[in-house]
């Protein structure tokens, strides 16, 4: 059972509207262009790709799914059978919904889209990851931008408790520190997730009638919200305080898998030179027992007694050099093994570092 758990296979299903960055955000975590996407209004993702991550002992089989909504019928049903497929093929995952706001504000086709899926395959909120992509950067928003979004998504989604959401800012992609600090932020909420096995309880409707109704009730919930808006500052600023001992959390979180990495690391090398000891005693004592065998033939003939000496010798020397041999190898093993992994945490631990130093100015 521990082997299993050690070697741990998680889904990430990235899923929202075409053109919210959900190619972008996959390619976060792989750290290279896999997911292809270019920012003109016809590129969009047409079929499912998957590409997988590790960190530590678990792996992410990350799957970038093709917008729902479709102008074409055909390609949107192809899209709900891309979705299920996803969902067949990793049970056990975690979902990570994308809103791709105008100018920092959440528009409803997202809401709408997140509701069919939801009512479908019934997410968690452990299991659930919302996203707020390409907001305004820090200098450019309201102070409370975060806390009033999340009050605004829990009036939307009354009947999901949102208990991880990152937000990650609008950045130059061409610029590889500005997008290693948004997988920083991203990286904590995913690690603090926890995967569910998600079932399909029915087919995922976009109807017009659906979407007609759906609609209606967003604009309700929109013009309730901006009549009541001047009112919710105290909430607003709550939910905003919420969210950043949250993300320091989460920060706390990465910290201690980190270590908890290293603690294995350790143990890991100890084991190793501990089975090095017994296999080494093992094999000297099959020399040994060869020796004394050849040595008891030699000592019933006294002619040889000079030659038994020199075997005595003989066989400390080779016993002495296979001893070093073996020490050598083992530490050239262990050394490489060490190197190898320092230099994993060295970098883990950056970006670890980076996000604290991040999370630290935003609170300013």
């Amino acid at each position: 059972m521990a082997s299993d758990q050690s070697q741990q296979r998680i889904g990430l299903i990235i899923l929202g509207n075409s053109g919210v960055g959900k190619s972008f955000i996959g390619n976060l975590f792989l750290r290279n262009e896999k997911f292809v996407h270019r920012s003109k209004p016809t590129a969009v993702t047409t079929q499912t790709e998957s590409e997988e991550y590790t960190i530590g002992s678990t792996t992410y089989v990350i799957f970038n799914i093709p917008g729902l909504v479709e102008a074409d019928d055909k390609k949107s049903e192809r899209n709900k059978k891309e979705i299920h497929q996803a969902f067949l093929q990793c049970p056990n995952s975690v979902v990570l919904y994308v809103f791709g706001p105008i100018n920092g504000r959440l528009r409803q086709e997202d809401f709408i889209t997140f509701n069919a899926l939801n009512e479908a395959y019934p997410f968690g909120s452990e299991s659930l990851i919302v996203v707020i992509n390409t907001i305004p950067t820090v200098a450019d928003r309201d102070p409370d931008y975060e806390g009033e979004t999340i009050t605004c998504l829990r009036q939307y989604m009354d009947n999901i408790a949102l208990k991880h959401i990152c937000f990650l800012d609008q950045i130059d992609k061409a610029n590889e520190a500005e997008k290693r600090k948004l997988f920083d932020k991203l990286l904590p909420v995913v690690l603090c997730s926890v995967p569910k096995v998600h079932e399909k309880i029915k087919d995922i409707s976009l109807a017009a009638d659906e979407i007609k109704k759906l609609t209606e009730k967003c604009k309700d919930i929109t013009k309730r919200y901006a009549e009541e808006k001047g009112k919710m500052q105290k909430e607003f600023h709550e939910a905003q305080k919420e969210h950043e001992i949250k993300m320091e959390a989460e920060r706390n979180e990465l910290k201690k898998q980190l270590e908890k990495q290293k603690e294995e690391f350790e143990k890991q090398q100890e084991k190793q030179q501990q089975e090095f000891v017994a296999q080494l005693r093992k094999e000297q004592k099959i020399q040994r027992d060869e020796f004394e065998k050849q040595l008891a033939q030699k000592q019933t003939q006294p002619q040889h007694s000079n030659e038994i000496d020199a075997l005595r010798t003989e066989f400390a020397r080779m016993l002495q050099e296979h001893q070093e041999k073996a020490d050598k190898k083992l530490k050239k093993k262990l050394k490489k093994q060490r190197r190898k992994f320092e230099k994993k945490m060295k970098a883990q631990q950056r970006e670890y570092e980076e996000d604290s130093e991040e999370g630290s100015e935003e609170d300013y």
